[in-house]
């Protein structure tokens, strides 16, 4: 049995919130697929298993917010389960047939998931707006979402309540005693201007902690782009609008080669020595249109071609 901990997203993150559970007990993950979203300062994100694995318990209830490297669940490691059933005899009796399928945990065969928009993207809902949308009826994949990376908001969910009660006919007579409770104008709601200076606050935290507490040292060259972005031009000509590719990708798959030319660079100081990273995931600046910055982790990177970097950026 294995713990799986509460990772750490981010070098300001100290603690997360659990918001919800993608899988119960029971469930078989493969790596990479999602177990859980957590929220941040920065937002809410999924959090992957890295290995092959069979859920066995779920330690934390949604909404509890715990320090990085808190256990959050039990897990079984498929490898270590495929081991163990390999030393099951070939002749068993029906006693122990019964008892070993007894203790199986049952096969699921989907993974429980938030609702999936038109274009196959994963929503982001902070649990009040989820909690709100079900009580309103509200059809979540019909909002856009004005918090970090998009994520829905409580006061988005509302707007959109407010804006069908204006155009939708009722489908059957409402009753004229009493109406739905749905405040047209909440007491008090999370303005954009808060979130911004929530986001900046953290921000300026983890920016002043890397300057005090890390080593720093600065590089520059001029690299002619000229053949690259030519050839890039060509590339996207053949190409329709939406596949077409950016010519950042052609400066993250550059930096994800050079890594695996010059490993040493790819590594941490820790315990007095140099400690070499295999996988190499490159951290890419977001700016967001309402304000903040995101840095989301592109994993193995130096494995992905063009098309797959585009696909997660």
């Amino acid at each position: 049995m294995t713990d799986f901990c509460m990772p750490s997203l981010g070098a300001d993150m100290k603690t997360g919130t659990l918001v919800k559970w993608h899988v119960k007990p029971g469930d078989r993950l493969k790596r990479g697929d999602i177990i859980a979203d957590v929220e941040t300062d920065k937002g809410i994100m999924e959090i992957e298993v890295f290995e092959d694995c069979v859920i066995d318990e779920l330690l934390l209830k949604p909404e509890t917010e715990v320090p990085v490297g808190t256990v959050m669940a039990k897990i079984h490691s498929e490898v270590a389960k495929k081991v163990t059933e390999a030393k099951v005899p070939i002749k068993e009796t029906a006693k122990e047939k019964h008892l070993i399928e007894s203790t199986k945990p049952p096969v699921k065969t989907t993974v429980t998931s938030t609702p999936v928009t038109t274009d196959g993207k994963r929503l982001r809902v902070s649990p009040i707006a989820r909690k709100l949308a079900a009580e309103l009826g509200v059809d979540l994949t019909q909002i856009k979402g004005t918090g970090a990376e998009g994520a829905i908001q409580e006061r988005d969910v509302r707007q959109a309540a407010a804006l069908a009660d204006k155009v939708e006919e009722p489908a059957i007579e409402r009753p004229v005693e009493k109406p739905l409770e749905t405040p047209a104008a909440p007491a008090k709601l999370p303005s954009s201007a808060e979130f911004q200076a929530g986001m900046r606050r953290a921000i300026a935290a983890a920016m002043s902690r890397s300057n005090r507490e890390i080593p720093h040292y600065y590089l520059e060259t001029q690299i002619d782009m000229s053949h690259p972005l030519k050839w890039l031009e060509m590339e996207n000509q053949k190409r329709s609008i939406k596949d077409r590719i950016l010519p950042v990708v052609l400066l993250i798959k550059a930096t994800a080669k050079a890594l695996t030319e010059i490993p040493e660079l790819n590594g941490y100081w820790i315990d007095d020595r140099l400690q070499v990273e295999e996988s190499i995931h490159i951290g890419f600046a977001i700016s967001l249109r309402q304000g903040g910055l995101v840095t989301p982790a592109i994993h193995h990177a130096d494995t992905k071609s063009l098309d797959e970097l585009m696909a997660v950026l």
